[in-house]
């Protein structure tokens, strides 16, 4: 069989958000979040699920620009925000339904570029195919952490 990208990378995203692939699916560890534990912070100086969620979320987006042509403009002090106080639950779903729809206008940008546009090469930066590669491992990355921070809110993992 050979080889081509954009299946590549639309089996990746559906095992790291939507479906059980060996580990739980970010959305399902989303979806059992309260937004209680969302907000609570599990150590001192460890990040809680709400910051790691707005860290996804401003990837996503930088990346999406990216896809697109732009240049790099990461900002690593924006990519991280303050929890609030409080959060109540049409907040926290708000929240989650933009990360979604964030991770959807991604995913929509790297499957319309095509197998041959993901692999084009400029050396000034990684090719698109791995510009989307390095996102979908910094997001299972996270994932690993929420459904961390989870058990040390005391909640159960989720497969």
């Amino acid at each position: 069989m050979d080889f081509t990208p954009g299946l590549s990378l639309a089996k990746q995203f559906e095992m790291i958000y939507e479906r059980n692939y060996w580990h739980a699916s970010l959305r399902d560890l989303l979806a059992t979040v309260t937004p209680d534990e969302a907000i609570r912070r599990p150590v001192q100086g460890g990040h809680t699920i709400y910051e790691i969620l707005h860290h996804l979320l401003y990837s996503a987006e930088e990346a999406t620009h990216r896809l697109g042509g732009r240049p790099d403009q990461w900002d690593e002090a924006r990519s991280w925000v303050e929890t609030p106080d409080a959060l109540t639950e049409e907040e926290w779903q708000e929240t989650i339904g933009r990360y979604d729809d964030t991770r959807r206008a991604f995913r929509d940008a790297a499957s319309g570029l095509g197998d041959a546009a993901l692999l084009a090469a400029d050396a000034s930066r990684p090719t698109p195919y791995d510009l989307v590669q390095q996102l979908l491992h910094h997001e299972a990355f996270h994932a690993g952490q929420i459904a961390y921070v989870r058990r040390l809110h005391g909640r159960e993992a989720i497969l």
